[in-house]
């Protein structure tokens, strides 16, 4: 039986962990003295970086960090962590001093970089970001790297998959809000048509719709799909596309479905088995922490678990400091 959107997961039922601290209450000159104070001496105060680094948001890191400039003669914060640090933690310390949009910009640049390209980062980004991110993302791109990110792409990816990631830099998805129902049960008829009921598929109309409908609408057309189809609409892309195109629309589906489960799964797979894929850990963790983290940890808890709290899975597959800033992340202005 189709069950009705969650559209609360992307508008009004956004539950971030971190917030920062009232404005009111924010001294960025006692901050960067305090954690210049964590810096100094014989052994670095990892945990009095963590309280500053996991309770103030990224704006008001971004003035923290300006502010230390100002006070310590024009030293960079970002690189005296890399002087004072190491491992996991400092990793985890510089990117919470990016602008969300730098940091997602590199990890696209990293991605595309050195030999062959990690297409599920591309995918990871690309498709679970607003047009504003990634008009912001496309910026910092530009300013870091001094190329345009729709030609790196290009370079990189060929055929539906970068045809459907150019549509996506075009930032034609207009932000979530009301769905229009009719409109939603025409686009669900345009993708059977282009699918299911015709002989090969019209991959041109699923670019279309997947990259220039609100996720909340996309959730709605899924929704509408599976009225008129045996199949969900996540079911028919994968009978009717393949490979790393299939990935992307499956994930554009899924997340606009319900953004939380779609980043659960993702956390999962970064710590079931052996060894523990960090990379995404730290991928995740930052950029849901003042957007719907607080979501994710109540339906890891209760859908992927096995029984244990995101809480304890970070702290049986982490330790040290590294696992003390993941914990602060989950925990954000509730920590104590």
């Amino acid at each position: 039986m189709a069950q009705l959107p969650q559209q609360q997961a992307h508008h009004g039922g956004q539950k971030p962990t971190l917030v920062g601290i009232p404005q009111n209450k924010f001294d960025p000159i006692a901050d960067a003295k305090f954690i210049r104070n964590a810096l100094k001496g014989a052994h670095t105060d990892e945990k009095a970086i963590i309280k500053v680094f996991t309770t103030r948001s990224n704006r008001q890191l971004q003035v923290i960090r300006k502010s230390y400039a100002v006070l310590y003669e024009d030293k960079d914060l970002i690189q005296n962590i890399k002087d004072e640090t190491s491992g996991n933690f400092e990793k985890i310390a510089v990117i919470l001093l990016l602008p969300r949009p730098d940091y997602d910009a590199k990890c696209l640049h990293d991605a595309m970089s050195g030999m062959g390209t990690n297409e599920d980062i591309l995918i990871e980004i690309l498709c679970t970001r607003t047009a504003e991110e990634i008009g912001e993302i496309i910026k910092s791109y530009d300013r870091m790297y001094d190329k345009a990110l729709d030609k790196i792409v290009k370079d990189e990816c060929t055929g539906n998959l970068n045809k459907l990631f150019q549509a996506i830099l075009k930032c034609q998805r207009p932000p979530d809000g009301p769905v229009d129902e009719q409109k939603a049960k025409k686009d669900a008829e345009i993708l059977y048509n282009a699918g299911e009921k015709k002989w090969g598929t019209d991959d041109d109309k699923f670019i279309d719709v997947l990259s220039t409908r609100s996720y909340t609408q996309i959730a709605t057309i899924s929704h509408e799909y599976e009225k008129i189809s045996k199949k969900t609409l996540v079911a028919a892309i994968q009978s009717e596309m393949h490979g790393d195109f299939e990935k992307s629309c499956v994930a554009i589906v899924e997340y606009s479905k319900d953004p939380a489960l779609f980043y659960c799964e993702k956390l999962k797979g970064a710590m079931k088995g052996l060894g523990t894929d960090d990379q995404t850990l730290i991928r995740v963790m930052v950029a849901r922490a003042e957007v719907d983290l607080q979501l994710i940890r109540d339906v890891f808890g209760d859908r992927f678990g096995n029984g244990k709290t995101l809480l304890q899975w970070l702290e049986d597959d982490t330790s040290g400091a590294y696992r003390d800033a993941l914990v602060g992340l989950l925990m954000g202005n509730d920590q104590q």
